[in-house]
């Protein structure tokens, strides 16, 4: 009896599902027979257009996605020298790097935001390193709830009465049970 041994199919095309930012809910695709980058940005000449009102943040040419071809394309990413910067898995970026399905691009803190996949999904392809604390958050606190105290029926309402200055301007003060101290 033979082996039979896996091979993974070939990725045919790159994948943006934007997550934030004007193009919210939207899905782009990217057949990669002759391409070999993707420019993102808000210029009319951009292949990942950004609207140039509603994204301020985005530059007019941000970032690009360069792909080394292959049997087994590689994908990386450049910021292209944005004044809000780039960001990899909340991460700001400060050379190319290396981009894996799954992981999230960010064009300026705050700004819109899209998760780069591939397609077919190469099996052995990493899953984005998640960051310290993710997930982990503790659960915030819950609100002060305001008692709804009853005070007892033994104690009169003039007994819980605050002092009150009489007539002279000097302060009423209780007198204590005896056998009792004083703090100071």
């Amino acid at each position: 009896m033979a082996t039979a041994t896996y091979t993974s199919p070939t990725v045919t095309k790159i994948v943006l599902r934007h997550v934030s930012g004007s193009r919210v809910n939207q899905i782009e695709e990217f057949p990669l027979a002759h391409l070999n980058e993707l420019e993102i940005g808000r210029d009319a000449a951009c292949r990942v257009r950004y609207d140039p009102d509603r994204d301020d943040l985005v530059g007019r040419h941000h970032a690009k996605i360069s792909i080394e071809g292959g049997e087994h394309p590689v994908f990386t990413l450049k910021d292209l020298g944005s004044r809000n910067g780039t960001y990899v898995n909340r991460q700001r970026i400060a050379a190319p790097v290396r981009l894996y399905p799954g992981d999230v691009v960010q064009l300026g803190p705050g700004g819109p935001e899209f998760i780069f996949d591939l397609e077919p999904r190469p099996p052995e392809a990493p899953r984005p390193t998640r960051i310290a604390g993710e997930g982990l958050a503790p659960a915030p606190p819950k609100p002060t709830r305001v008692a709804d105290v009853q005070p007892p029926a033994a104690m009169a309402p003039a007994a819980m009465a605050s002092p009150m200055k009489p007539p002279g301007g000097r302060l009423a003060l209780r007198r204590l049970p005896p056998g009792s101290r004083r703090l100071r």
